[in-house]
């Protein structure tokens, strides 16, 4: 971004002291906010961009709560997943080898150790994303 604005943003530490935060809890979490602010006035900007208008109006600040929120929220998904995903499908493509030469005994073997590793990569992958 052009124009990086630095927000810092300080909550009365007499609330959060009452809510027993530590003074580096409380750092933290200022320096939380101020991260978050700087993320949503980005994504403001961005969308107001995008849609070629000269002014940041509500509808984007709106847009830009909503992207940053579920971010928030949903933890990034882990790249060990996307590799996982990638060996199902190598592994379909052994069984789909496999199961045409099931008259050779190589074909009996790919398409057994393509299901039995499929499987397994799948069941990691589902059981680990949830």
């Amino acid at each position: 971004m052009d124009n990086e604005v630095k927000i810092e943003i300080d909550v009365d530490d007499s609330k959060l002291r009452e809510l027993n935060f530590t003074p580096h809890g409380i750092s933290r979490f200022n320096e939380g906010l101020s991260v978050i602010a700087e993320k949503l006035i980005e994504k403001s900007v961005a969308y107001a961009n995008i849609e070629n208008e000269r002014d940041v109006t509500e509808k984007h600040v709106r847009q830009a709560i909503a992207v940053t929120t579920v971010s928030l929220i949903q933890p990034k998904k882990p790249a060990w997943l996307t590799f996982c995903q990638i060996g199902e499908y190598v592994c379909t493509g052994i069984v789909g080898a496999g199961a045409s030469n099931l008259d050779k005994s190589i074909g009996i073997f790919a398409f057994g150790l393509g299901i039995a590793i499929a499987v397994v990569l799948f069941t990691f992958r589902i059981v680990k994303s949830n």
